[in-house]
């Protein structure tokens, strides 16, 4: 199975939003976090012109860094906010003999520093970063990157996702995708939309 992160596994977007507002405090400007719900799970083109409409050129990389210091900073002083039932589910996975990996767009040494606060490390054999590869989400690289790396062909993996731009990169590769919509409308493209985690090891055990 295969996993994305931020919002699927942590509740890391609604951090991000409170990261956003604070860094454009920080910059002089009162943007409420609901404001920054375009960002969630954007691709590059979509959050360079979020980034245009609303700082000036030289404040938009000031912004990211201040926002990702953020995030960083809670994670390492208070811990990765974790989705209730991710653990016992990972543990029920693996124990079942299923191989488990990471796909996010976001950077690896963040997505490191999350697994390892959580103890998560050990659940996951294969983790695509945004390191690995050249085109994130919505593109399919990071799943195609997945595929070649573990041997298996896209009917093999099941994707986890929240986002509608990860549910489509899940999709335009060829995996069966469950999306956990959560602050973003659902996907038409998922192939079964589930409310929690918890929901996920019923719906699968029939199907292995």
């Amino acid at each position: 199975m295969a996993f994305d992160l931020d919002g699927t596994l942590v509740d890391s977007e609604r951090l991000y939003l409170t990261a956003n507002a604070w860094a454009a405090a920080q910059l002089g400007k009162t943007i409420p976090p609901e404001a920054f719900l375009p960002l969630v799970g954007a691709a590059e083109p979509d959050v360079l012109a979020f980034l245009t409409a609303h700082f000036a050129p030289a404040d938009q990389q000031r912004f990211v860094r201040l926002s990702q210091e953020y995030v960083t900073h809670r994670v390492e002083t208070v811990g990765p906010p974790e989705l209730a039932g991710a653990d016992e589910l990972l543990h029920q996975l693996q124990e079942a003999g299923l191989g488990l990996s990471i796909v996010s767009s976001n950077h690896r040494d963040y997505v490191q520093r999350v697994l390892a606060k959580l103890n998560w490390q050990a659940y996951f054999d294969v983790v695509i970063t945004f390191e690995d590869i050249s085109l994130p989400k919505p593109a399919p690289e990071a799943y195609q990157r997945l595929l070649t790396k573990t041997g298996l062909n896209a009917d093999e993996v099941v994707a986890v996702e929240d986002s509608p731009i990860g549910v489509a990169a899940a999709v335009a590769a060829g995996l069966p995708t469950i999306q956990l919509a959560d602050l973003l409308p659902p996907s038409q493209l998922a192939t079964v939309q589930l409310d929690h985690l918890a929901a996920i090891w019923p719906w699968l055990q029939p199907r292995l």
